[in-house]
């Protein structure tokens, strides 16, 4: 059995990961200050909330799984979260709002704006790097 220090480390790194990838979505967003954030306390402890209740979930998956497999999950999991938040930022970038599942679903449609997603997908090369980054370090 593993020592209770281990779990808190694990649980650390996942909570550390989602955290900062909802700080960078958020930074390259909306922001955090400015007109329309009169509520910005309400707003980071939402994002405080969230990350810590995901971040309980996957670590208690990842810890039922165990082992090699719960490292492929895990990486898994970064990746596929990795990929949904940048395109949240580039589609942000576009559109002034966030997508949600009917975006995706037609998501055909994509093609018809592919010089300006490639266009916006170069101006927010840092925050996707970022957003990389801490898939990268949580593994």
């Amino acid at each position: 059995m593993k020592r209770a220090s281990a779990y808190f480390i694990l649980f650390g790194k996942i909570y550390a990961v989602i955290l900062w990838m909802e700080l960078v979505l958020r930074g390259y967003t909306i922001g955090f200050s400015g007109e329309g954030n009169e509520y910005i306390v309400i707003n980071i402890l939402t994002i405080l909330c969230f990350s810590l209740i995901s971040s309980s979930v996957l670590c208690l998956i990842s810890l039922t799984i165990g082992g090699k497999p719960a490292k492929l999950f895990l990486s898994a999991v970064f990746a596929i979260l990795s990929v949904i938040y940048c395109s949240q930022i580039v589609y942000y970038d576009i559109f002034d709002t966030f997508y949600t599942t009917y975006s995706m679903i037609n998501g055909a449609q994509v093609v018809e704006f592919q010089s300006i997603i490639w266009s916006s997908i170069g101006n927010r090369l840092l925050p996707m790097a970022l957003t990389f980054a801490a898939a990268g370090a949580g593994l």
